[in-house]
């Protein structure tokens, strides 16, 4: 089996989630931009402490899932992690009482009306029944409408890089962004702006290959950037 190894600013949350661990504390909350290695910190912990258990990996969309098993490293503790999308682990809530360990990847989906709702009324309950059970949640959007998830439900929160800390550390490329304000007049050199109501009809709402089209036609307005991130809003179909 291959080694589960970490990257040094992924063995500095390790450290912190072993910190807690040893001090007794099983609700474990943390945080990282994306594309840091947040799946690979799970699959470390579970290699190192939980291979012996059932562990639940409950997460947003299937995609993330499969992205995961994917990986050469969860060879290593496929034999003992499930999976549950947020839906599901709601609706079939009796099934998840008997694991021993949770990871709720995306967490502050938990507590949307929408993707994860009465989702942490569930697993309280659980941990009611189950106090010998594990929690841990990680997301790359710590604040959620102004709350801050980590102090909603669990009993520490532990920080890693965020997404302009691992530029500056050069772990993440640099990014130039296209932005869509309200105010146009704060226009920058080489940085296009949009007002929001322009990228709304810039990017079709339900039309997936026209939304590629009208992206790709904005990339081009900037040749000489080679990294993107684009951001969708969430949206009701």
């Amino acid at each position: 089996m291959k080694e589960i190894k970490l990257l040094d600013h992924n063995k500095t949350i390790v450290d912190e989630i072993e910190e807690a661990m040893n001090n007794g504390i099983r609700k474990i909350f943390f945080t990282e931009a994306t594309g840091l290695g947040k799946a690979f910190v799970f699959m470390y912990l579970v290699n190192k402490y939980f291979k012996d258990k059932k562990v639940l990996y409950i997460c947003y969309r299937r995609q993330i899932w499969e992205h995961i098993i994917a990986q050469k490293e969860f060879s290593n503790i496929k034999h003992c992690v499930d999976m549950s999308c947020n839906a599901d682990f709601n609706k079939i809530k009796d099934k998840h009482y008997n694991y021993d360990v949770y990871f709720i990847d995306e967490a502050h989906h938990s507590f949307s009306p929408v993707q994860g709702r009465n989702m942490m009324t569930v697993a309280n309950s659980i941990l009611k029944m189950n106090k010998d059970a594990y929690v841990f949640g990680a997301t790359a959007t710590p604040n959620n409408k102004g709350r801050l998830v980590g102090d909603a439900f669990y009993d520490i929160t532990i920080n890693g890089m965020d997404i302009s800390e691992a530029i500056e550390e050069k772990v993440l490329a640099p990014i130039t962004y296209a932005i869509a304000v309200d105010d146009v007049s704060k226009n920058k050199e080489n940085e296009k702006r949009y007002t929001k109501e322009e990228l709304q009809k810039l990017l079709p709402r339900f039309n997936v290959d026209t939304t590629k089209t009208t992206v790709r036609e904005i990339m081009d307005d900037f040749p000489y950037i080679k990294h993107w991130l684009l951001y969708f809003p969430t949206i009701s179909l």
